[in-house]
């Protein structure tokens, strides 16, 4: 049975460009020949299908997603809802050496908010996270399980976390973002968790003035320059659209951050 790494993606707020450079990181792990699989649990707002799949042009009237696999009593059955959950596998569009698939969030905002209320970080859901891990493990073979987490504190993030080899936290360079930052972090150094700090959409990262601009905000953050693993310029083109810029343009800034972030992954 193959060895499957669990990468959490996380922040404090929204906005940070977490879904995007968790795809674009799956992207490239699938090009080096691995089998990525990546889950979409931001009940707020996932954002991994409209990468994936595009706007929907109508509402969808029979919900049907993760979310489900929680909320139902499954867990007979679980294994069967696992490998046959309806996913989106992109190398058909793309000449990948490996496997990427995706595990949406549900469309209607009605089961995410079922799950809200329904479940606390009790041992029983996280029982029900761990046994989704197992099964995935045992029946489809991934080396990489990649988690887009919801943003802040939640049942979610403590029941992943008991299950997660790493977790990748991003923030804006701001004064919000460095605040709940310092909160993250401070709350994985004492898990032990292995972290990775990246600060995202900074513009001109290389002068002068973001170079002061990015130390102050780690000063204020109380985050050592030396915990900051990656810093993802800010990108024209996805200001405008969401896009797989490790496959559709490799050379780029951006896509060289997602790379290394990626490489810091497989260590």
């Amino acid at each position: 049975m193959t060895t499957m790494k669990t990468i959490l993606f996380h922040s404090h707020r929204g906005g940070t460009g977490r879904s995007l450079c968790l795809s674009n990181c799956a992207a490239y792990l699938a090009m080096q020949g691995k089998k990525v699989l990546a889950m979409d649990m931001d009940l707020d707002a996932g954002g991994l299908s409209i990468i994936f799949k595009g706007i929907p042009t109508k509402r969808e009237t029979t919900p049907k997603g993760l979310v489900r696999i929680l909320t139902e009593e499954l867990s007979e059955n679980i294994a069967d809802e696992i490998v046959s959950f309806p996913s989106t596998k992109i190398g058909k569009d793309y000449p990948l050496e490996g496997q990427l698939d995706f595990i949406f969030i549900d469309p209607d905002p009605f089961w995410a908010d079922q799950i809200q209320k329904k479940f606390t970080a009790t041992k029983k859901y996280v029982d029900r996270i761990i046994n989704i891990k197992q099964t995935i493990l045992a029946e489809c073979d991934y080396t990489h399980l990649l988690v887009d987490l919801p943003s802040g504190l939640n049942p979610i993030r403590e029941a992943f976390l008991s299950i997660s080899d790493a977790i990748i936290v991003l923030s804006r360079p701001n004064k919000q973002g460095a605040y709940g930052t310092r909160i993250l972090l401070d709350d994985m150094h004492e898990r032990g968790l292995k972290t990775f700090f990246i600060l995202s959409n900074v513009p001109s990262p290389r002068s002068k003035n973001s170079t002061d601009q990015i130390n102050k905000f780690l000063s204020n953050a109380g985050i050592p320059k030396g915990e900051l693993t990656a810093i993802t310029p800010y990108d024209s083109q996805l200001a405008f659209s969401e896009e797989l810029t490790v496959l559709t343009r490799p050379l780029s800034d951006i896509s060289k951050v997602y790379i290394e972030i990626s490489k810091y992954i497989e260590r």
